[in-house]
């Protein structure tokens, strides 16, 4: 199970001017950072299974599936208990599926063939309506990033019961891990569009390999239009940074508060920790 840890030291949490009169940010209580903090990974750790799922269903479907060359296009379904990802023909016919079950963390494949569900069919629907719906609205302002080598890559996610959020992220084939360029729309039951969100500005590559040796820890910065570190820093970190390449924390310094904060994620331990960064470098200083 995973654990919120937050750490806070000698942080006042009254708002204020800067020397430059720059406004900051108000610093929340302990228990809203609590708060903040069990939402993000909540999100995070959602959006993470989904891009898994994606990574080790396509592989598996191409060392079991004999009908793999037939595939059209894939689906995802979700009950209360299973993630289920299909993959389908042109003539809707169901020619693989892969199986997360989310109360025992078991993963599970089938390659015999059926007619799509109706259930499977709604899933197929919705998914498209979502994707289309949010291109038609924020298309321009959603691009692939050409650096990256890679593509955009979406999920349709039902955040509540009342909210999708189809997020796109991007991807890539080069070894970096990617952040950035990432982007979620946010839908309605009724099928309205009630929010954009671009979490960074920029695609960031963070390398892997720092003069020949391979990275453990890595670290970006946020400023005050995006204060936290965000679920698809959460997903990224996971899927590329620990799945991939073996690392182990995550840090985002936070300039956006009255003194500078660095969130630090524990990729292995599943940890997220707030810390002040003036008395994080401290400490470091008299430990070396």
């Amino acid at each position: 199970m995973r654990k919120i840890l937050i750490t806070i030291c000698t942080i006042a949490s009254i708002a204020h001017l800067s020397a430059s009169g720059a406004e900051k940010l108000r610093l929340p209580s302990l228990a809203k950072l609590e708060q903040i903090s069990d939402s993000i990974l909540d999100e995070g750790l959602r959006l993470y299974l989904y891009e898994h799922l994606a990574w080790v269903s396509s592989d598996s479907l191409m060392k079991h599936c004999p009908l793999a060359q037939e595939v059209n296009g894939s689906g995802i379904y979700v009950d209360s208990t299973m993630v289920m990802r299909y993959f389908y023909s042109r003539n809707d016919d169901v020619l693989f599926t892969y199986n997360f079950d989310t109360t025992r963390g078991e993963e599970w494949w089938d390659a015999t063939p059926h007619k799509m569900t109706q259930e499977e069919q709604d899933a197929k629907k919705e998914r498209r309506e979502c994707i289309d719906l949010a291109l038609k609205t924020y298309g321009d302002s959603i691009y692939n990033n050409s650096d990256a080598k890679g593509k955009i890559n979406a999920e349709v996610i039902w955040v509540s019961p009342d909210l999708i959020r189809v997020y796109f992220l991007q991807g890539t084939t080069l070894n970096v891990v990617p952040f950035g360029n990432d982007y979620s729309v946010d839908i309605n039951r009724n099928k309205d569009v009630v929010g954009f969100r671009r979490y960074h500005h920029s695609y960031i590559p963070l390398p892997i390999d720092v003069d020949g040796e391979r990275v453990k820890a890595m670290f970006h910065s946020h400023t005050s239009d995006n204060p936290y570190i965000t679920a698809t820093d959460i997903c990224n970190s996971l899927l590329y940074a620990r799945d991939f390449f073996g690392m182990s924390t995550h840090s985002i310094l936070s300039t956006a508060f009255e003194k500078r904060i660095l969130q630090i994620f524990d990729m292995q331990n599943i940890t997220l920790q707030f810390v002040d960064y003036d008395e994080f470098l401290k400490t470091k200083e008299t430990q070396q």
